[in-house]
């Protein structure tokens, strides 16, 4: 089996390959807000660094949400773009499920711990989800929300372990009242996941499929720039295909 997994929620653009079982290989880019220019080149790079075309694949994977609202639109739209005209199923991989497993699977130590993974919402805001790490695996304790920062720091008690790109904002907050973790968002955990799903047959309806943005969201104008994405899939890679 060959999954592709995607991940644009966050300040990282990451790509990773996953066969039968392995990933074989994962690019990360730090480059913010510059998702939508390098997403196609990366992905067509990695795909013919293995001698793969698109229909080769069985699934592509894609972090959902929440996180960057304009990552999360440029991620699904190529997505939609890459795997038109094909068989190539699509899964989707929560962001918050992502991001605890990349902890689980990076602190072993720890296990098992209950921690809070939180990524920067707007104005004061985030995003945040309760999950129970263990050597069996993820579970979510208590569902994503909205939240500003003062109350999710008043709601948390004192050493509960954190993670994510909003956890230091937390940590601010209440500075040295939590235990606070470096991650970084990992395709190779997306592709991984979606693997778990493609067995399980977990697909998704592209025609519908929306990202989860965690609240109502007005998309703004852009220029065209997040149609061009889905433009760009479709013509550079279909066209080959």
């Amino acid at each position: 089996m060959k999954v592709l997994g995607i991940d644009t929620a966050t300040s990282i653009l990451g790509i990773a390959l996953r066969v039968d079982g392995e990933t074989v290989e994962q690019v990360l880019y730090r480059q913010a807000r510059n998702h939508d220019a390098m997403l196609t080149p990366a992905v067509r790079d990695l795909l013919a660094s293995h001698s793969l075309r698109v229909r080769d694949l069985e699934a592509v994977a894609v972090s959902i949400g929440p996180g960057s609202f304009t990552g999360l639109r440029i991620g699904l739209s190529f997505v939609k773009g890459l795997v038109f005209g094909t068989n190539v199923k699509v899964v989707t991989v929560p962001t918050l499920e992502a991001l605890a497993r990349t902890l689980r699977n990076e602190r072993r130590d720890l296990l098992p711990v209950e921690c809070a993974i939180v990524l920067p919402g707007r104005k004061g805001e985030v995003f945040w989800g309760k999950f129970r790490l263990s050597n069996d695996g993820v579970e979510q304790a208590r569902q994503t929300e909205l939240v500003s920062v003062e109350e999710l720091a008043a709601l948390l008690p004192a050493s509960f372990v954190i993670a994510g790109e909003g956890a230091e904002v937390l940590d601010n907050a209440r500075r040295n009242y939590f235990a606070l973790y470096s991650i970084e968002a990992s395709a190779a955990v997306v592709a991984e996941v979606g693997e778990e799903r493609v067995r399980r047959g977990e697909f998704e309806d592209i025609a519908s499929l929306e990202p989860f943005y965690g609240k109502e969201f007005l998309v703004k104008d852009t220029s065209g720039r997040l149609p061009k994405v889905l433009r760009d899939a479709s013509s550079q890679f279909q066209s080959k295909d």
